[in-house]
């Protein structure tokens, strides 16, 4: 399931810095980890997950760079959904998931509700202000503004 609401990817209207810098991967590891119970939060292992930075329109443009960030809760790469996406930077993100390869097992809804769109921690890297996500019916998307409030969260634990 999708957690219980929306949100944005970031408050600003740009991809820049990538997952590192997005005000989503800052929710998740502070506020929604602050509010796990204890015994939870002694079980999640911190990880580190790949991003690419987003697009960085200084001359020339820079936008092949991969960051890491160290995170306890994280969303999935598009490589982790899509294992097409052999280009780089998206095929340094992360390896693909078996169980969220096709169009129907990719499809998430909120507990009890309907099927969502729900973010990806990819920038889209030829756009300075899209990202990438996942639709209602499954199919990875490239251009989705990170300001949309409508979208869901598919979080991912290690523990």
């Amino acid at each position: 399931h999708l957690l219980g609401r929306t949100s944005k990817w970031n408050n600003a209207n740009t991809n820049n810095g990538g997952w590192a810098y997005s005000a989503l991967n800052t929710a998740l590891n502070t506020r929604l980890y602050k509010a796990m119970p204890t015994r939870i939060k002694l079980l999640m292992k911190q990880v580190i997950v790949k991003s690419n930075d987003g697009m960085n329109n200084s001359s020339p443009p820079h936008y092949q760079e991969v960051t890491s960030s160290n995170c306890y809760i994280t969303i999935p790469a598009l490589i982790e959904v899509d294992s097409t996406q052999t280009s780089e930077p998206y095929n340094s993100e992360g390896t693909a998931i078996s169980y969220l390869t096709t169009n129907e097992s990719r499809k998430r809804a909120f507990d009890g509700g309907n099927y969502n769109a729900y973010w990806l921690r990819t920038p889209n890297v030829d756009y300075e202000n899209y990202v990438w996500w996942v639709n209602e019916s499954g199919q990875v998307q490239s251009i989705k503004n990170p300001t949309d409030a409508n979208v869901g969260v598919l979080i991912e634990i290690s523990f």
